[in-house]
């Protein structure tokens, strides 16, 4: 039965009939509560006859075991529901019927001053009853973590330990409170007693008899209260409000109209003074309810309405669970939104919360990750990976993703897939039909050909099979530049291997396929390993003759290499498989050796149609340049071989008849795999190129047993100097760090950008390798150097400049991997191109130009609008924000990694997951080479002036105690911080009178002395100096005077 006094001035009827409802809890929680007293009893309300309880969360906390004891001292096991730590409600339930209970009264109606009795168990006293009145509404105690929320009812009815979860009622009998907190320097009652609203209390037990767990609806806001202040300077009628201190974008607020600086004055029509009532009104509603807001702006009110979202921003309603195992397990998990299943997985759970020190927390995972297997069975819902883990003994294995991780392994998965179906297009070079019909002439098609040659347990790493992607489209395309070149095996040798597509128009030359021959002929020559051409060309693409034939770097080049490379050494075989003409003949007779396949090919210097035209003379193609003919008659050719397989072998028999040069000498251990999965490269590389992201993790999955040495680990950290070894080789890393750092003056640095410091420790580094002969592999994520006065004051263009001329004079190989961004001067700086990298890859990711697309396109865009204006046709908003979305379309084309390696900027585009093994392969091409004496030029090595005067500046701050922070303009400036500075036991320095001479004074990099101060630092200081300039060169103190003469006279 459901108890209502009505008497409301006797206390006596709702005391009796009440206390039948509240109940006392024990259990094995063994928490502390907020008064540091041991708890592991306290009270509870019943509020349903089918045996529904609400007690505090601290309470049951915990506890695997909870007991009730009821007034007519039955005992029963209750099932803990649902908790909610961020009221501090708990409810439980036991398995009876008929139950005396409480009903809810409306705590919104209560006044200041009305009598309300408090009943629970304080000190295990079984139904003990106080009265008084309530003193307080919407007090904030700060007692909840977590963003608690926190608007309880104040009152002096006596509560003490053991009424934690009790009742509070009105004179009627009405369940106006749960008693939760007493405020109290003794752990007893002084006075102040709280209890939660028993609105709030309503909605918090529905949601967790739905859900499991509480559905709040957030506004995406942080808030304040308005003070006197606050109130003037917005014009605000009152003082009293909730003012906006932060408005999320894509919250319910913000797509609610809503802005910083706009102050809510009610909800749904219910007056909101401050943030604790503000608090516990949005509480009482669940994600996509709609409610009013009024609120002021600018001194009008105003109303919108807002639908409410979760915490993961959709509308959805979610449970959570720590329920059963889970909470033996200590994590909390939710089921998928449909929003997350149709983005990250199809099926999994979320976890919500790990409990520190539990199973759970003492393993990887974290808040925000996805169960999606455990045991190898799928996870489709967390009620069905609870039954499973019941059922369990033991859990072996427990997959997690974590959804950034996921979202971006999925983003980079498709990237893959559409760059490795972009290769499968271009890997058919003419078409399917082409092929076919150089079968049906006895010849294989180049690419065959590559595979049968080199070693059947070797792989062939190709360079430039994007080169023309994208070009020529006038002109029908030129699929890989009409040539397919790349490092292979053959008989076990390193080897490069130059092969013309005759399904390309007939192998004829496009300018690109010169470059690209150029560049294939250059990695030989650097790296003196063998070439082999394998030769089946028409010669130059007549139409565009002007772009191939003439300059210095076009196809007459490439038999200047021809020459260059027979001097040092280099071994070149030809085979003429198909046809050789005009200029190209050249090419197979300048190799130290050629052979020439019967029937197929063919050699001369003009066929004879020119031959008729020329000299009247008929002759057909065999007689004037057959293998017959050239290997009986002209002796031009070595080998006459009957069909291309046999060629091919005659040319494997000829490599493994070759001597062995002298190596470089490139230290190679034993190879040991990276402790952690390479694969895992794509979930920790970001989707989007402007996010931060940790370096090291990636770098981690590159290197040998993820060991990285890291040079100046605490200098200098936008870049990442670091010894390792990849695949067994030893080498020197230089990275990007894309996180966002401090330097030690507690200054914030941007990922991904050059500073002087780390300019400093990479220039540092890389003549530390050429030293020890220790290859060079850059990985690129740079948005450029860093800009700005004080950039440019701090020398940053000298800074960058060595580091430029570091890397421009290395003679050990280097090799650049651009993972993502490459703009500007750090392309340069981190040996882009045109700093002869031995190889340069880049994953689809990269973007390589002078800027980023966003702010390119918004200078083009100011060009153009600019342009229109003096034409008197400016553009309206809309066309122009079109014109700037055409302009950064077209620009980010040019950025992309399929341009950079159509036009060969890059050697190749890789799956980021084979970045390991593409170093490999390059450093054992490069251990062929020579390394020459390194040189670096004219560097000017000590400390600039703005080194100089940042050292003196450390120094004095260390021995004086004063926050790198603390500069002083004037005497006024000192004497207006002089009482902070005595609080914090900092002393303050004096300030140089300035005169005309004395430009020193005004320098505000320099904390400001006396000059005789100044004097006794020169002369004292210098080891202090030396140890706050540890990364910089050092100099004495007799430099040091000369220095800051030198720099007063100026």
């Amino acid at each position: 039965n459901a108890y209502r006094s009505t008497t409301p001035t006797d206390f006596v009827v709702a005391a009796r009939e009440s206390c039948k409802a509240v109940v006392f809890i024990k259990s094995d929680a063994n928490q502390t509560d907020q008064n540091n007293t041991a708890m592991n009893s306290g009270s509870g309300v019943i509020i349903s006859q089918d045996g529904y309880i609400v007690t505090n969360h601290h309470v049951v906390a915990g506890a695997k075991n909870i007991e009730v004891l009821f007034s007519d001292n039955r005992v029963f096991v209750a099932n803990l529901v649902g908790t909610d730590p961020s009221t501090d409600l708990a409810l439980l339930k036991v398995e009876v019927q008929n139950m005396d209970y409480l009903v809810f009264g409306n705590s919104d109606s209560l006044q200041i001053g009305e009598w309300v009795m408090a009943i629970g168990n304080p000190f295990r006293l079984q139904s003990t009853v106080t009265a008084g009145i309530v003193s307080a509404k919407a007090r904030n105690i700060n007692l909840l973590e977590n963003q608690g929320i926190e608007s309880f009812i104040q009152t002096d009815a006596a509560i003490n330990p053991g009424n934690s979860g009790g009742a509070l009622i009105n004179t009627r009998g009405d369940l106006v409170g749960i008693c939760s907190a007493i405020l109290s320097n003794t752990g007893r009652y002084e006075g102040f007693s709280f209890a939660i609203p028993a609105n709030l209390t309503r909605k918090v037990i529905a949601d967790l008899k739905e859900f499991g767990a509480v559905q709040r609806g957030f506004l995406g806001i942080e808030i304040e209260n308005v003070d006197n202040e606050m109130a003037k300077r917005l014009d605000l009628p009152e003082v009293s409000g909730v003012y906006l201190a932060s408005v999320f974008k894509s919250g319910s607020a913000a797509d609610a109209k809503l802005r910083n600086e706009d102050v809510v004055i009610s909800i749904n029509g219910t007056k909101t003074k401050n943030t604790a009532e503000f608090m516990e009104q949005v509480a009482a509603y669940r994600p996509s309810d709609v409610i009013e807001v009024m609120y002021v702006r600018a001194g009008e009110v105003m109303s919108t309405k807002a639908k409410l979202k979760n915490q993961i921003n959709s509308t959805e309603l979610v449970a959570v669970r720590e329920d059963g195992i889970l909470k033996e397990l200590g994590f909390e998990l939710r089921d998928m939104d449909s929003y997350e299943k149709s983005v990250f997985a199809p099926n999994g759970v979320v976890v919500v919360s790990v409990k520190m020190g539990s199973i759970i927390g003492n393993t990887k995972m974290e808040p925000g990750y996805v169960i999606t297997r455990v045991n190898d069975k799928e996870v489709t819902s967390v009620t069905a990976l609870i039954e499973y883990l019941e059922s369990q003994k033991v859990v072996t294995v427990m997959s997690k993703i974590d959804l950034e991780f996921n979202k971006n392994e999925d983003t980079h998965q498709l990237t893959i897939a559409n760059f490795l179906h972009k290769l499968d297009k271009i890997y058919l070079g003419g078409g399917k039909d082409r092929i076919e019909k150089l079968h049906q002439e006895g010849k294989m098609s180049a690419r065959e050909r590559i595979d049968y040659l080199i070693d059947k347990d070797s792989s062939f790493f190709e360079v430039g099979a994007f080169a023309g992607y994208d070009m020529y489209k006038e002109h029908g395309g030129c699929p890989a530049g009409g040539v397919v070149t790349g490092l292979g095996k053959v008989a076990g040798r390193m080897v490069m291997i130059v092969a013309n597509d005759a399904t390309v128009k007939a192998g004829a030359w496009f300018p690109i396929t010169g470059k690209k021959n150029l560049r294939a002929q250059e990695i030989a020559m650097e790296n003196h390993i063998p070439i082999i051409y394998l030769v089946d060309s028409a010669g130059v693409y007549l139409p565009m003759q002007d772009e191939i034939f003439p300059d210095k770097e076009h196809f007459g080049r490439m038999f200047r290499n021809n020459a260059k490379m027979s001097s040092m050494g280099i071994p070149q075989i030809s085979a003429i498989m198909g046809s050789c003409v005009a200029g190209g003949a050249y090419l197979p007779i300048m190799s130290d050796e050629a052979l020439i396949v019967e029937g197929t090919g063919s050699i001369f210097l003009a066929g004879p149609y020119l031959v008729k035209a020329a000299i009247g003379e008929d002759v057909d193609q065999e007689t004037l340049g057959g293998a017959s003919t050239h290997c009986e008659i002209s002796g031009v050719t070595d080998y006459k071989m009957p069909d291309d397989k046999t060629c091919l072998d005659t040319i494997r028999n000829l490599i493994s008849k070759q001597g062995h040069g002298q190596k470089a000498g490139f230290d190679r251990v034993t190879a040991k795999e990276p402790k952690f999965d390479s694969n895992e490269i794509l979930g920790l590389f970001p989707e989007n190129s402007t996010k931060p992201y940790d370096t090291v993790e990636i770098l981690k999955r590159l290197v040998d047993e993820s060991e990285l040495l890291q040079y100046k680990e605490d200098y200098g950290k936008t870049i990442i100097c670091a010894y390792a070894r990849i695949d067994g080789w030893s080498v020197g890393i230089v990275a990007n760090q894309r996180m966002v750092v401090k330097n030690a003056a507690k200054e914030m640095q941007f990922g991904g950008v050059i500073y002087s410091d780390s300019a400093d420790k990479a220039t540092r580094f890389i003549m530390n390798c050429n030293q020890k002969k220790i290859p060079l592999v850059f990985l690129h994520d740079v948005t450029g150097f860093m800009v700005g006065k004080r950039s440019e004051h701090g020398g940053i263009i000298k800074d960058g400049a060595k580091m430029v001329n570091a890397v421009a004079n290395s003679t050990v190989p280097k090799f650049t991997v651009v993972m993502g961004n490459s703009y500007g001067a750090g392309n340069y700086a981190m040996c882009g191109k045109a700093y002869d990298p031995r190889l340069i890859v880049a994953w689809p990711t990269a973007k390589i130009a002078v800027m980023g697309g966003t702010q390119a396109a918004k200078v083009l865009t100011q060009i153009q609008v600019s342009t229109l204006k003096k034409r008197g046709q400016a553009p309206d908003p809309a066309a122009e924000q079109a014109l700037f979305e055409q302009t950064k379309a077209n620009y980010d084309e040019q950025t992309s990694a399929y341009y950079a390696a159509a036009r060969l900027w890059v050697d190749a585009i890789i799956d980021p997951r084979k970045t390991r093994e593409f170093i490999s392969k390059g450093i054992e091409m490069a251990d062929h080479g020579v390394v020459e004496k390194f040189n670096p030029g004219s560097m000017q090595m000590t400390m600039d002036e703005t080194n100089r005067r940042r050292a003196i500046q450390i120094a004095y701050n260390q021995e004086h105690n004063i926050s790198p922070t603390t500069i002083f303009k004037s005497k006024e400036d000192i004497m207006a911080q002089k009482s902070i500075l005595d609080i914090r036991g900092k002393k303050p320095v004096a300030y140089i009178e300035p005169d005309a001479s004395d430009s020193l004074a005004a320098d505000p990099i320099i904390a400001y002395m006396s000059k005789d101060q100044l004097s006794k630092l020169i002369s004292d200081t210098e080891a202090k100096m030396k140890k706050a300039a540890k990364d910089l060169d050092f100099i004495t103190a007799a430099q040091l005077r000369d220095e800051l003469l030198s720099l007063k006279k100026k």
